[in-house]
């Protein structure tokens, strides 16, 4: 997990070089003006737009193997959790899709605080819970979704 001010992204290239894209994108386009929906940064890196009200508690841990999340809030606030893999049980992977919904007994919890101008990066060993609310009813959202290949 790294978290993190957006204009410091590209400080992490040399973690994830995608990010290099990713900050050369974000700066050519005002993502907050994107309708819903699916874009393509570069091949394979893809931007995800989306908008809902933000959930009241979170009992499902969200897992990926195949793609990263660079989560970023455009408009609103939310609160999001995150632990690792190693502390979560169960659930049924979606080849297709690239997601595994667990579960944790582990009281052991990171929680990030989500405001426009900031981002979350969860790689597969990050399990993860968005959407949560925080202060704000609604949330514009970007979810760049990154290869992992480590």
């Amino acid at each position: 997990m790294i978290v993190d001010k957006l204009c410091n992204l590209e400080l992490y290239s040399s973690v994830v070089p995608e990010f290099t894209a990713v900050a050369d994108f974000l700066r050519n386009n005002d993502i907050a003006s994107f309708e819903e929906g699916s874009y393509e940064i570069v091949p394979g890196v893809k931007l995800n737009i989306s908008e809902y009200e933000p959930y009241a508690i979170g009992d499902k841990w969200e897992v990926h193997r195949r793609y990263a999340d660079l989560q970023m809030v455009l408009c609103g606030d939310e609160k999001m959790d995150c632990k690792s893999t190693l502390e979560c049980v169960g659930g049924e992977y979606n080849e297709e899709d690239d997601y595994m919904f667990m579960d944790s007994d582990s009281e052991d919890i990171t929680n990030i605080y989500m405001t426009p101008g900031h981002f979350a990066y969860f790689a597969p060993h990050d399990a993860h819970r968005p959407g949560l609310k925080w202060t704000g009813a609604k949330v514009k959202k970007a979810v760049v979704k990154i290869p992992y290949n480590k």
